[in-house]
């Protein structure tokens, strides 16, 4: 059913595999998705990033959370990592060590009071202007929403 539901979309997957594939295991839940064509990951942390590389070092993985910056250095060794990035200074520590090359998905708390930049203009100005004097071109956006989808009959 699942290879059904991909193959059926032409939208792009994130399975969301953060802390261990909710304890379902992280190295059996991501075979299973990429035997059935999910490319694109989001991940809690380092070794869930590097078991999900070690299984398909093509797939694209989003970091959650902050990692150190010994680790942020060693993402060079990797393609298509993108990290999630909530606040100015773990932003500025990002381009410090990675430069033009970072990729970065902007967090923006959008109500749930959750890790995030405010939505204001100020903050929005200060982290474009950031992303042009770096050369950063690779930006992503993501939130948590305030509310559930409902359909009204």
């Amino acid at each position: 059913m699942l290879q059904k539901s991909i193959k059926n979309t032409n939208k792009k997957i994130i399975a969301v595999v953060k802390n261990n594939a909710y304890g379902h295991g992280i190295d059996i839940i991501g075979q299973v998705l990429i035997e059935n064509g999910i490319q694109y990951f989001a991940v809690s942390n380092w070794e869930e990033l590097a078991i999900l590389k070690r299984l398909n070092p093509g797939c694209t993985v989003l970091l959650l959370k902050p990692i150190t910056n010994e680790e942020i250095a060693m993402l060079k060794r990797y393609d298509n990592v993108i990290l999630g990035v909530g606040n100015m200074l773990y932003f500025r520590k990002v381009i410090d060590i990675l430069g033009s090359k970072a990729r970065i998905a902007l967090k923006y708390d959008t109500g749930l009071g959750r890790r995030g930049f405010l939505c204001d203009n100020n903050s929005i100005n200060r982290i474009c202007s950031i992303l042009k004097k770096n050369n950063i071109r690779s930006v992503d956006v993501m939130s948590h929403l305030c509310g559930t989808y409902r359909r009204s009959d």
